[in-house]
């Protein structure tokens, strides 16, 4: 997986009500053949027809390197309330990294945290908690971007390599649920849940949060960073 972009864009903010951790009446949206939960498209960037396809920027193919174009293909179909597999997202808006990406374009806006975090600097997670926890509560997308460990969440294939994953929401527990970009095996890849520590997310590189006109999926707003 590949995330080697450190600028940031501006996060659409605005006051309001923190929104209930479990939003209720979210619809799920199909793609795959399966219904995900909490409004939130689930896609593969392995097995797929966009799977050989070279990213946009980078002298790779989505299935051996596209972790954060899936990533950010899933938290923008969910934003856009449309489907955009992650072959169009590469066309048309960029590679998922804030500075490669036509983001504006979908009215969508980014924020990475720490803002000059990429795929070669660890960083400590732990002042960004409640960044991710709040927007996950606001129902906007986190994509977040680690080594993985046979532990954390970022799990599955070699250990000690980068890899993106995109955190969807929140459960009953406050813990947060995860969609993995890495198999089509969606029993196991799609809304898997984790605590929300900073043992979890480490080693940790950067998080995005991603929103909609300062709103989350289901159009919840009052972020507060």
């Amino acid at each position: 997986a590949s995330g080697n972009s450190s600028a940031t864009t501006g996060l659409a903010t605005s006051s309001g009500a923190m929104a209930s951790a479990v939003p209720s009446g979210v619809a799920g949206l199909a793609d795959n053949g399966s219904t995900i939960q909490h409004g939130t498209y689930y896609f593969s960037q392995n097995g797929q027809r966009w799977s050989n396809d070279k990213i946009s920027g980078m002298n790779a193919n989505i299935g051996s390197a596209g972790c954060v174009l899936t990533s950010a293909a899933m938290g923008a179909s969910g934003l856009a309330g449309q489907s955009i597999d992650p072959g169009t997202f590469n066309k048309t808006y960029g590679n998922g990294n804030v500075s490669g990406t036509k983001f504006s374009s979908l009215g969508i806006d980014v924020t990475r945290y720490p803002s000059g975090g990429s795929m070669s600097k660890i960083a400590d997670p732990s002042p960004y908690l409640d960044t991710i926890k709040n927007a996950l509560a606001n129902r906007m997308p986190v994509m977040l971007y680690g080594d993985k460990t046979a532990s954390n969440i970022y799990m599955d294939g070699k250990a000690g390599s980068p890899h993106c994953v995109i955190a969807t929401g929140l459960d009953e527990n406050g813990n947060v649920i995860i969609n993995n970009p890495w198999s089509t095996a969606q029993k196991r890849y799609a809304q898997k849940t984790y605590p929300l520590t900073a043992s979890t997310l480490q080693p940790f590189h950067w998080a995005q949060v991603m929103s909609k006109d300062g709103k989350g999926i289901d159009g919840t707003s009052g972020f507060t960073a």
